[in-house]
């Protein structure tokens, strides 16, 4: 008869066991101890098994412990199962301790069994090992071991948190494929990194396969979540198909931010439905809007070909005490400018908005006249502008005046401009900056440079002040014709801070030349280095 063999731990093991005895002894040692004591060793092995199903760590080494040192177990694959059964622990699990458990496994000589590979695999799926878990999933392959489903769900975790998306979405379909149920927290946590890796499509990808699947666990924060990442990326499609799934029904809230990305994405893409249920939302939660909200809506509708609409939603601005400017009309403008005729059927809409009792705003009128000096069409700009005192009750702003004027410049006009100085004067319209600009370009053009030299001493006793080019214009103009009068607005620049340095030379090679000529005095020629001396100290 054999004698029994007498049990010593080998290296490995005894580590193993000793890197817990501490732990065992001031805890899992006193709760269990006595117990396991009263136990038959079956009944010891059904423990051991309880405790690695329920990731009871401590526990399972304490029955370890139980069955190795004090009843003499020699190795056998229920003590590694349960083992490495509960490393599933999240807390003190470990994937190096699954890894090392392995190897004495096959260094013991048994043999790796479906259980073995799949309790390894769901330890590793908590602490993500990619090395190891190729290799284990590549010796199954090899051996013809399969894992189970639950399994392949828990290796396309460990993928997903590895970071691996592209490799665990394409495991993801192959699954499928093969008829594996996919649980769907896979797909919702799926979703939630590729929203992080920036990539909505794919993750509206899956929740479209999902809803034609029949998946009706979509959580509503998965959906608010790849919203969220649409919304920021202005993705319209993505924002489209989750608006109309999502808040039509009630699924979840969006937020204001998110309402005002929808909006913005509507006009964009010229989607009016969406952007008109967006408006109905901020009118439920009485938002206060503001021009931009109305732009937005107003650019919906005009990437449809629809212009009596946006005209529409001016006349509603200014009738809810939020007067449009030249900037809410430049999708419009932007819209007519291409020709004449659009023009002109702007106008005429106009003109029956205002027979149907609408208030038309000035800003409306300013980008029809904007729109045919655009191209090249002053008299029509004229034209309208008369009309302007009879559809517009708020009558001609500066705005008006200086688009107007821009016109006379570019198309050297000058009687026209001198009629228009005229009618601001008539209506009190006080001049700007811009107008006084452009006025004096307009004069420039003309051989006499006086009445651009009056209208600029008119904006020096008003404390304004011309751009920087209509300056030098000016001082070029006047150094031509040897009017000495140029220096001195060399000097004003100089006071304004403006570089005056190549423009000093270059006029300095003028005056010079007027001097060969015999056009200037010998006081005269000595100006440019008056000023020079004066700039310079």
């Amino acid at each position: 008869m054999l004698a029994r063999k007498v049990f010593r731990p080998n290296v490995r093991q005894v580590k193993l066991i000793a890197r817990h005895a501490s732990t065992l002894q001031r805890s899992s040692q006193r709760r269990h101890s006595d117990d396991l004591a009263s136990y038959d060793t079956e009944q010891v092995y059904r423990t051991l098994s309880y405790r690695g199903s329920v990731g009871d760590i401590n526990g399972v080494w304490d029955t370890v412990r139980e069955l190795v040192c004090k009843r003499h177990e020699l190795p056998n694959t229920r003590l590694y199962g349960a083992l490495i059964q509960a490393n599933e622990d999240g807390k003190d699990g470990c994937a190096g301790t699954v890894d090392t458990l392995l190897q004495e496994f096959d260094q013991e000589g048994f043999d790796v069994d479906q259980k073995i590979c799949c309790d390894a695999l769901r330890a590793l799926a908590v602490h993500p090992e990619p090395l190891l878990r190729g290799h284990l999933l590549e010796e199954m392959r090899q051996r013809w071991i399969s894992p189970d489903h639950e399994t392949l769900n828990l290796v396309l975790l460990g993928l997903l948190r590895d970071g691996q998306v592209e490799n665990a979405l394409e495991q993801l379909q192959d699954l499928q494929r093969k008829g594996v149920q996919i649980r769907s927290w896979i797909f919702d946590i799926a979703a939630y990194m590729l929203c992080d890796l920036g990539e909505v499509d794919e993750a509206v990808d899956i929740l479209k396969r999902r809803v034609i699947d029949g998946d009706t666990n979509v959580h509503s924060l998965v959906w608010f979540h790849v919203f969220d990442a649409a919304c920021e990326q202005l993705n319209h499609d993505a924002i489209d198909f989750i608006w109309f799934r999502c808040v039509e029904k009630s699924i979840f809230n969006p937020t204001s931010g998110q309402c005002l990305a929808v909006l913005n994405s509507a006009s964009q893409s010229g989607r009016v439905k969406l952007a008109t249920d967006v408006f109905k939302v901020f009118s439920e939660r009485r938002t206060t809007f503001d021009s931009h909200h109305y732009e937005l809506l107003m650019g919906a509708y005009l990437l449809n070909e629809d212009i009596k609409t946006p005209l529409t939603i001016l006349c509603i601005m200014n009738r809810a005490g939020i007067t449009p400017d030249q900037g809410s009309t430049v999708p419009i403008l932007n819209s007519i400018r291409s020709s004449t005729e659009r023009i002109a059927e702007t106008f005429s809409i106009l003109e029956h908005l205002n027979e149907t009792g609408r208030t038309v705003p000035t800003a409306a009128l300013n980008c029809i006249i904007e729109a045919a000096l655009l191209n090249d069409d002053l008299p029509g700009a004229i034209a309208y502008y008369k009309s302007l005192h009879k559809i517009c009750p708020a009558g001609p702003n500066i705005v008006t005046f200086n688009t107007l004027l821009k016109g006379c410049k570019d198309m050297q006009r000058k009687k026209t401009a001198m009629f228009l100085v005229s009618e601001m004067i008539a209506l009190g319209v006080t001049p700007s900056r811009l107008t006084y600009d452009r006025l004096i370009l307009t004069c420039l053009q003309e051989e006499d440079h006086e009445d651009g030299l009056r209208y600029y001493e008119e904006m020096k006793q008003l404390k304004l002040h011309p751009r920087f080019g209509t300056l030098k214009v000016m001082a070029e103009k006047c150094c031509a014709a040897g009017d000495e009068r140029c220096w001195d607005l060399v000097a004003d620049m100089h006071m304004q801070g403006m570089p005056t340095f190549e423009l000093r030379e270059s006029m300095a090679t003028t005056w010079r030349a007027l001097r060969a000529e015999g056009r200037l005095d010998a006081e005269q020629e000595s100006r440019p280095r008056q000023i020079a001396d004066m700039i310079d100290a």
